[in-house]
């Protein structure tokens, strides 16, 4: 809706405000007549403002109705146009710009023992951010722009022990996870066979034996969790995951997306990998 639309909206009710005002003039002015004097002229002119003010109105109307139909129209578009990209567009970028990197680091390994880059390092930690804002935004954004975050994102690496450490998580106000998830303990264990073994997003909706293993030690759980491998062939860098603190909120469109996004990241992990 921009200037033209809001220009006519503007046109018709002050043509409506304006003949009502005159309406109203009119009968005043009308009851000065002597009973007997011809009113016929007063009868025209009022008949004419209202028949002008009642069809301003109308017209006003029509166009906020016509303005709230394209609205209805351009959601329903969006959120299709979102849907696909959850599904199908980003999935297969994702998959490619993976198998781009990994061909990049085989065409032009990196020297034994050599250091990774620290300019890649920044650079991944950026997509490290930018990957986990959008895991929540694309899952579970808040309600308003004012309103607070319905899910939050994590990133854990594997390092040399086995371990899973914590790199980031979004958004920085919620609850943290847990820092470290020992390799030996359940949590990793769980990560390591059901999600990077087998590199398959992990999806589970909460109950009393199965929860989020990432949900912080305060009472501020997380019961619903998404969890996707960071992996490229062999090479197992960690795990994205998101969670909601309520369950059912989670589509099936969710999972491609977050599947897709941690190919993102083991695409920007490969080129600094040693």
């Amino acid at each position: 809706m921009g200037w033209t639309y809001w220009r006519k909206v503007i046109f018709f009710f002050s043509i409506s405000a304006l003949s009502g005002a005159g309406l109203v003039a009119v009968g005043t002015y009308g009851e000065g007549f002597a009973k007997d004097d011809d009113k016929s002229a007063i009868y025209t002119v009022g008949m004419s403002l209202a028949v002008v003010a009642v069809l301003g109105t109308f017209v006003e109307n029509h166009l906020a109705e016509r303005a709230r139909a394209r609205a209805r129209e351009q959601a329903i578009r969006a959120e299709t146009e979102l849907d696909l990209l959850r599904a199908t567009v980003m999935p297969a970028i994702a998959a490619s710009v993976r198998t781009q990197a990994s061909r990049q680091l085989v065409l032009n390994p990196a020297p034994p023992g050599a250091a990774p880059d620290p300019a890649l390092v920044a650079e991944f930690g950026s997509l490290v951010k930018t990957v986990l804002e959008a895991s929540v935004n694309l899952t579970l954004p808040p309600v308003t722009p004012s309103s607070p975050a319905r899910a939050r994102s994590a990133y854990y690496a594997l390092d040399p022990a086995g371990d899973f450490l914590l790199v980031d998580f979004y958004p920085p106000n919620a609850a943290s996870p847990r820092a470290l998830i020992p390799g030996a303990s359940t949590g990793g264990t769980h990560i390591r066979t059901e999600i990077l073994d087998v590199g398959r997003v992990w999806v589970v909706e909460g109950s009393a034996s199965r929860i989020s293993h990432l949900r912080p030690t305060s009472a501020n759980d997380y019961v619903a969790v998404i969890a996707a491998p960071v992996v490229d062939g062999t090479r197992h860098f960690g795990m994205l995951s998101v969670d909601a603190p309520e369950l059912g909120q989670f589509a099936d469109e969710h999972q491609q997306l977050i599947g897709a996004l941690a190919t993102l990241l083991a695409a920007g992990r490969v080129p600094i990998t040693p």
